[in-house]
């Protein structure tokens, strides 16, 4: 199969060479500047994604997960009082913390936004 594939490349910058009457030394210099080019645009890209994880994606399921927590909790507690009615549940339901507002209020980004706003 390998062996098939390399003629065929050859045979390809062989056609090429020879119907833009271009050198294969030319052709061999695009396709490589064509492959660092596509390189370039994969690492812009993969960094996009990395900022948009590291910045909103990440922190917008932390926040999720904190109020999931928060709502579990405090329905334990609200369970747990419904049994007892003890004072001191009553107590930690009122002083329970809500979840932490870590995550500033920022318009929901995509990855649209990073890849044709920025």
């Amino acid at each position: 199969m390998t062996t098939k594939l390399n003629k065929w490349t050859a045979d390809l910058l062989s056609h090429e060479s020879n119907s833009a009457k271009t050198s294969i030394e030319r052709v061999i210099l695009s396709f490589d500047d064509w492959k660092a080019e596509k390189k370039e645009k994969e690492e812009a890209l993969n960094q996009l994604e990395r900022d948009y994880t590291e910045n909103h994606s990440a922190p917008r399921l932390q926040k999720e997960i904190d109020y999931e927590t928060f709502v579990a909790t405090q329905k334990e507690l609200i369970d747990n009082w419904k049994t007892s009615r003890d004072q001191t549940v009553l107590n930690e339901i009122i002083t329970l913390e809500r979840a932490p507002a870590n995550y500033k209020e920022d318009p929901i980004y995509t990855m649209y936004y990073y890849q044709y706003n920025l």
